[in-house]
């Protein structure tokens, strides 16, 4: 994933279809899409997703065969 938390700087995405507006207020950042504003910036991709937007387990049984899908 290229979803980074930005630490000190500023960026300004290319495009971002993905993250909320909050999330980007609150400092995340699509690090493939950003471009630095500053001649200084920290970057983490070791933070905790948040709560809202964590993977969620999608289990489905899938039969493979004539007519099963």
């Amino acid at each position: 994933t290229c979803r980074c938390k930005v630490s000190h700087g500023r960026v300004s995405m290319q495009s971002n279809q993905v993250l909320t507006a909050e999330e980007v207020a609150s400092g995340w950042a699509l690090a493939c899409q950003a471009e630095p504003l500053d001649s200084t910036l920290h970057v983490s991709f070791d933070e905790p997703v948040p709560a809202a937007r964590a993977p969620t387990a999608v289990i489905r049984s899938v039969a493979w065969g004539k007519n099963k899908v």
